[in-house]
């Protein structure tokens, strides 16, 4: 009976650990997908046209974002942190700070399809502040090393600033 009890710990182990690499992984990749859409705008790659309201895979790529970062971070990230899914969430969350980083600062620097074609960046003039962006890709560069040593402070630390990465990216444009 204590092997098969063993055993059955075992697979509870390697399923959370399978289960914690899968969701890092699909929000690392949702983050990633938002950060190259808005860095390619910001240095002029893809153009930009005048926003008419419209659906477009910019937008979809952006609320996908806003999304993992403000109900993944604290529900999914920060939650795990206290069950026995964190162990498994260690070798991805790392990723998932540094993208959450990289999202926030793209966002920032991407231009606003209201202006176009004048190419009015998110960053000019808009209701944040460099220093907010400054402090949050920062404090998201801390959670990833921070997860490398201490998973649990890590992935607590990772869910916060997901958390407040959402918002950010959601009313970079407001303001101008």
């Amino acid at each position: 009976m204590g092997d098969m009890e063993t055993m059955d710990a075992h697979a509870g182990a390697h399923g959370a650990q399978h289960t914690g690499r899968a969701l890092t992984a699909a929000i690392t990749l949702v983050l990633v997908a938002a950060t190259i859409s808005e860095g390619l705008v910001a240095l002029g790659v893809v153009g930009l046209s005048p926003s008419t309201g419209d659906w477009d895979v910019r937008n979809i790529l952006l609320v996908a974002a806003f999304l993992a970062l403000f109900f993944g971070g604290p529900l999914f990230v920060a939650a795990a942190a206290f069950t026995r899914f964190a162990e498994g969430l260690r070798p991805g969350v790392p990723f998932v700070a540094l993208a959450t980083g990289a999202v926030v600062v793209a966002r920032f620097l991407s231009y606003d399809p209201y202006y176009a074609p004048y190419l009015r960046r998110m960053s000019d003039g808009g209701i944040l502040p460099g220093w907010w962006i400054v402090v949050l890709a920062g404090a998201a560069l801390g959670a990833a090393v921070l997860a490398r040593r201490d998973p649990r402070m890590g992935l607590v630390l990772t869910g916060v600033v997901m958390f407040l990465a959402g918002p950010t990216i959601f009313v970079a444009g407001l303001g101008h």
